[in-house]
């Protein structure tokens, strides 16, 4: 069992393991406003020596510079939230767009398994040990959403119901998680993805492949989740997925096979216009900078490092 420890006593466990506190008031404070685990836990590691128990942190590590990680990576994840509610609003609408642009009965035909990709499999099993169609299990989500959403009487989806006995796609849309949207993309046949392809082409000025919008939007659907649920990201790992080595962004820098932060990076390029994209990168090197004035006891490329970003990548304006 773990025992429970009070502000003072958690002040002095960290002093006792080498970290250096200059306001133990101020200390306390961001503890009791915080929680421990927050602030120490979640951001510590590159603080610590190795070889050590109970854990030290290395000569120099100060509370202040844990501090400064945390706030980096809370003004990391509203920069990236930010980012990410305008790329998910978009590949919602061109969704929804295309697929009911083919599709006679476009508010029905969502729910029609004929009209994905029947081939494609996910990873989860039925009772018979055999691969589930990726199109069976996006439909079963689109019911149970639809189901929910009447259930509580949502406001928008009752009216079409009511008034249309139908909902189309570009309202329902609406409801549907970043995540199913990925899945409903995963299992659009070819042409299909094709053509969200060509609208993002039109969006941001340059060819997009299918395969590409597919991995960028796995990744950012996970770290989407991670920001929203208030995790630690500058350290981001999207593995099993990889950014697709025809990302240009990546190739820009001469990488390829990425799983980091930066590698989110690259797949945020695949969607915004290059303006924009360029304005989001100088947020993202200003607020690296303004970190660094703040670390000390480390190598600001240990951080770098671990968010996976190349040095030329700050030399940049």
């Amino acid at each position: 069992m773990v025992e429970y420890k009070n502000y003072d006593e958690q002040v002095e466990i960290l002093k006792s393991r080498g970290l250096l506190i200059a306001n133990e008031t101020q200390a306390k404070y961001i503890l009791k406003v915080n929680n421990y685990y927050n602030v120490v836990n979640a951001y510590k590691d590159i603080f610590i020596q190795k070889g050590f128990t109970p854990e030290r942190f290395i000569d120099g590590a100060t509370f202040e510079e844990l501090c400064a990680l945390h706030k980096f990576d809370k003004e990391l994840r509203l920069i990236f939230s930010n980012v990410l509610i305008v790329i998910e609003r978009t590949f919602k609408s061109i969704i929804a767009h295309e697929f009911s642009r083919k599709c006679p009965n476009h508010d029905l035909d969502y729910l029609n398994i004929n009209k994905y990709n029947i081939i494609k499999t996910t990873r989860e099993l039925d009772e018979k040990g055999e691969p589930v169609l990726l199109a069976s299990q996006l439909i079963r989500e689109l019911n149970k959403e639809l189901g929910n959403a009447l259930f509580y009487k949502d406001e928008m989806i009752c009216h079409y119901k009511g008034k249309y006995h139908q909902v189309p796609l570009w309202v329902f849309v609406n409801k549907l998680s970043f995540g199913t949207m990925s899945k409903m993309y995963s299992a659009f046949q070819e042409q299909d993805k094709a053509n969200v392809a060509k609208s993002i082409k039109d969006i941001i000025g340059r060819n997009v492949y299918a395969n590409e919008i597919q991995n960028a939007i796995k990744v950012l659907v996970i770290l989407r989740n991670r920001a929203a649920h208030d995790q630690r990201i500058y350290d981001f790992n999207s593995s099993p997925i990889t950014v697709n080595e025809k990302n240009l962004f990546l190739q820009k820098y001469g990488l390829k096979d990425v799983q980091s932060l930066f590698g989110a990076l690259a797949c945020i390029s695949v969607f915004l216009p290059p303006d924009d994209f360029s304005l989001f990168l100088a947020n993202i090197r200003r607020l690296i900078n303004e970190l660094f004035l703040s670390i000390h006891s480390i190598p600001t490329k240990a951080i770098l490092d671990k968010m996976g970003i190349p040095p030329a990548f700050l030399s940049e304006k």
